[in-house]
């Protein structure tokens, strides 16, 4: 499991490593909602209108409502990697 995409709210998370963060806006419609969102570390609404331009529109009607996230939902998919590394290495599988 691994993302392409970080939340804004969890963007501080990242510091410590990265002093720069190159965000998918050159050809973003809305790139202002896009750095306020980054800028800010929050947004209220659906998480796809960050992303690459056509992303919201792929899945119309549906939305990822990024509100609906828990506090610890990077700590979770962590500990979620973690625990699917640890059956890979193991050789175990489930399908």
């Amino acid at each position: 499991m691994q993302n392409s995409w970080i939340r804004p709210e969890d963007i501080h998370n990242y510091e410590p490593w990265f002093d720069v963060v190159k965000l998918a806006t050159r050809m973003h419609d809305s790139m202002d909602r896009v750095l306020d969102a980054y800028c800010t570390g929050k947004y209220y609404g659906n998480l796809l209108a960050l992303f690459e331009p056509g992303f919201a529109r792929a899945i119309y009607p549906y939305c990822i409502d990024n509100t609906k996230f828990p506090s610890d939902w990077l700590k979770k998919q962590h500990h979620v990697e973690k625990i699917v590394m640890s059956v890979i290495i193991a050789g175990v599988y489930w399908i």
